[in-house]
């Protein structure tokens, strides 16, 4: 079997991230127009604001483009309350 080339790795990593963002996108689309998302247990059971969820907020944002609230929603999904 031939050794994986750069070229080669650097083409499958980005086919990968390319199929994420595309995933990501498409997620934040259909949040955005049904108002259904993945039910977060985390906040279900304790009522906490968990990371996944700050980013899904910031990602339906990032697709009405509003950056302002995307920014919001991940500096809240990271903690940082100053």
């Amino acid at each position: 079997m031939p050794a994986d080339t750069p070229k080669k790795r650097l083409l499958r990593v980005s086919l990968i991230a390319c199929g994420l963002l595309a995933l990501f996108v498409g997620y934040g689309l259909f949040y955005n127009i049904t108002g259904f998302g993945i039910p977060c247990m985390l906040h279900k059971t304790t009522g906490l604001e968990c990371p996944g969820c700050g980013l899904t907020r910031a990602i339906a944002a990032v697709v009405r483009l509003d950056f302002a609230a995307a920014l919001s929603s991940a500096i809240r999904a990271r903690g940082d309350r100053s």
